[in-house]
C-alpha cells in the first residue's frame, strides 16, 4: 500500500484512540461522576478535543490526500479516502478555540440541565443553552458557506450523512398528514378494551437481571460491554467495550426493559460493525438514521410483538414473580396502547412521529433566524398542541426541557429517529419476506438468524455506502413512509 495511506490510515487509527478516550470519559460524566467533578470533567474533554481537532487538520494531511487520488484502490478503499477529505475539509473551517469552547459549552449545558429539568427550572438553562446553541451556529454557519448549503442541513449531514432537509422535508409530510388520523381511527378501536397493568413496586436489582438476561438472548456479547443507569438512556462507547444504559422505575418494569431493547439494537449494531477497518470512517456506523433503525427494528418490530411477549413473560416472571396480568396477550396490550403524551421516549410508535416533527420544525426555525432560544417554551406550547392536543404551559420539564439533546449540543439529530424508524420499517418488511417463519422464531426465543441477517444486511457495511445505497441494496426500493404505514395498519387496525 502506498506510504500516503498508509499515513493517512496512522492517523485515523491515532484520532480513534483518542475517540475511545473521549467516548468513555463522557459516558462516565453521565453514569458515575460525582457534580464536583463537573468542571474539571469539561476542561479535560474540551482539551482532548482539542487535540483531536488538531490531529484531523495538519496541513500534511491535504496532500497526503491528493497523493492517494492518483493510486488504485479498492472500493472500501476509496470510500475511505472520500469520508477521510470530507472530514478534514470540514475540521479544517473551524478554528481549534471554536471545537474548545463548543465542547465545554455542551458539557456545561448538559450538567446545568440535570438541574434545571429536575426543578421545572427553564430560566437557569436558557442563558448557558443559548451559549451553547449560539457557538454550534457559528461553526455550522462557517461549514454552510464553504458546501453551498444551509447551516441546518450542516447539521443534519452531521448526524446523518447525505441527509438535507429536501429528503426529510416530503416524508415527515406525509406522516403530518396521515397520521393523526390513524391515531384517531387507533384510539377508537382500542377504546373499552381491557388492559390490566402490572403492580407492586419492582426491585431494580431484578430488573437489571432481566434485562442483562434478555439483552444477552438478543445477542449482546457481554464480554465486550455492560449495562448501566443514568437518567436518559443512551448507548455509548466503542464497539469493543459497547456501554448501554437504561433508567428504572420501581412502579413499571417495561419503562426501563423497553429501553433496554432499544439500546441494544444500538449496541448489536455497534458489536457487528467491520473489525477489519476499526477506526477509519470507512468501518463507523453510518450515522444516526441508519443507527436508529437498528434501535427501531429491535425495540419496535420485535420486542413490541406478541410473538416476543409469548416468549419473554415467563421470563419476566421469574425475575419479578407471577402477575395476573402476566400474560403475552395483555402485556402487548399494554405496550402498544395508542394516546397522545407530552414525552417523547416514553410515546407509543404512533403518536412519537409527530413529537419528532414538532423539534423538526423549530430546529429549521431555530437556524433559520425565525425563533431563539427565548421563543422555546411559548413554541413548544403551541405546537404540542396543534400535534397532540396537550399543553405544557408552565411544565417545561415535560416540555422544553424533557430531552438531553440540545443541552448536549444535538441539534440535527431528532430527524434521525423518524428516518430510522422507516428504515426499520421497510428493512422488517423484507425480511419477513426472506424469512416467513422469523415472527415464530422470536416466540421460541431464537434471535440468531434474524440478528445475522441484519449483521448481513446492515452492519458489515459500515459507512462503504451512503444510506440511500445502504436501504436500496438491503430493500430493493428507496426509503418511503409506506412499509410505517402498512405496519401501523396491520399491529393496530388489522
Amino acid at each position: 500500500m502506498n506510504h500516503s495511506y498508509e499515513q493517512l490510515s496512522r492517523r485515523y487509527t491515532e484520532l480513534g484512540h483518542f475517540q475511545h478516550v473521549i467516548s468513555m470519559m463522557q459516558w462516565d460524566e453521565s453514569v458515575n461522576m460525582p457534580a464536583g467533578g463537573a468542571a474539571s470533567r469539561a476542561a479535560a474533554l474540551s482539551t482532548l478535543s482539542g487535540c483531536r481537532h488538531e490531529i484531523k487538520t495538519q496541513a500534511q494531511i491535504a496532500d497526503e490526500i491528493k497523493a492517494c487520488k492518483e493510486l488504485s484502490l479498492t472500493q472500501w478503499q476509496r470510500r475511505n479516502l472520500e469520508l477521510i477529505e470530507k472530514e478534514y475539509i470540514k475540521s479544517t473551517i473551524l478554528p481549534v478555540s471554536l471545537v474548545q469552547r463548543m465542547t465545554a459549552a455542551a458539557l456545561a449545558c448538559k450538567q446545568q440541565w440535570r438541574v434545571s429539568r429536575a426543578q421545572n427550572d427553564w430560566a437557569s438553562l436558557k442563558p448557558i443553552l443559548e451559549e451553547s446553541f449560539n457557538l454550534i451556529k457559528e461553526a455550522a454557519e462557517r461549514q454552510s458557506d464553504h458546501f453551498q448549503c444551509s447551516s441546518y442541513d450542516v447539521l443534519l449531514d452531521e448526524y446523518m450523512p447525505g441527509v438535507n432537509q429536501a429528503i426529510i422535508d416530503p416524508l415527515f409530510a406525509e406522516l403530518e398528514s396521515q397520521l393523526p388520523e390513524r391515531v384517531s381511527a387507533i384510539m377508537a378501536h382500542q377504546n373499552g378494551g381491557s388492559v390490566q397493568p402490572l403492580k407492586g413496586t419492582f426491585e431494580v436489582d431484578r430488573q437489571k437481571k432481566l434485562s442483562e438476561e434478555v439483552m444477552s438472548s438478543l445477542g449482546f456479547d457481554f464480554n465486550h460491554g455492560r449495562l448501566d443507569e443514568t437518567l436518559h438512556p443512551f448507548c455509548g462507547g466503542v464497539p469493543e467495550d459497547v456501554r448501554v444504559t437504561t433508567r428504572y422505575n420501581d412502579q413499571d418494569v417495561f419503562f426501563s426493559l423497553m429501553a433496554v431493547c432499544h439500546e441494544t439494537g444500538h449496541a448489536l449494531y455497534e458489536q457487528g460493525l467491520p473489525e477489519s477497518w476499526r477506526f477509519q470512517p470507512v468501518g463507523q456506523a453510518l450515522g444516526m438514521a441508519v443507527h436508529e433503525s437498528q434501535s427501531l427494528f429491535v425495540e419496535m418490530q420485535l420486542c413490541r410483538s406478541l410473538p416476543f411477549y409469548q416468549w419473554c413473560c415467563p421470563i419476566i416472571e421469574k425475575h419479578i414473580g407471577a402477575q395476573p396480568g402476566l400474560t403475552a396477550e395483555n402485556i402487548f396490550k399494554l405496550n402498544t396502547l395508542v394516546k397522545p403524551s407530552l414525552i417523547r421516549i416514553t410515546a407509543d410508535e404512533v403518536t412519537y412521529p409527530l413529537h419528532v416533527i414538532l423539534r423538526y420544525q423549530i430546529e429549521k426555525k431555530l437556524f433559520s433566524g425565525e425563533m431563539t432560544v427565548h421563543d422555546l417554551p411559548a413554541y413548544w406550547n403551541e405546537m404540542m398542541h396543534a400535534y397532540l392536543g396537550l399543553k405544557t404551559e408552565g411544565n417545561d420539564a415535560d416540555g422544553v426541557m424533557q430531552d438531553v439533546h440540545w443541552p448536549s449540543g444535538a441539534f440535527g439529530y431528532f430527524p434521525a429517529y423518524t428516518l430510522g424508524r422507516l428504515i426499520a420499517a421497510q428493512l422488517f418488511e423484507v425480511m419477513e419476506r426472506v424469512m416467513p417463519d422469523a415472527l415464530s422464531r422470536v416466540a421460541q426465543g431464537e434471535f440468531q438468524p434474524i440478528m445475522l441477517w441484519l449483521r448481513d444486511q446492515v452492519h458489515q457495511y459500515g459507512s462503504r455506502l451512503s444510506m440511500n445505497e445502504l436501504v436500496m441494496q438491503a430493500t430493493g426500493s428507496t426509503l418511503s413512509t409506506k412499509p410505517f404505514l402498512n405496519h401501523l395498519q396491520s399491529r393496530y387496525l388489522g
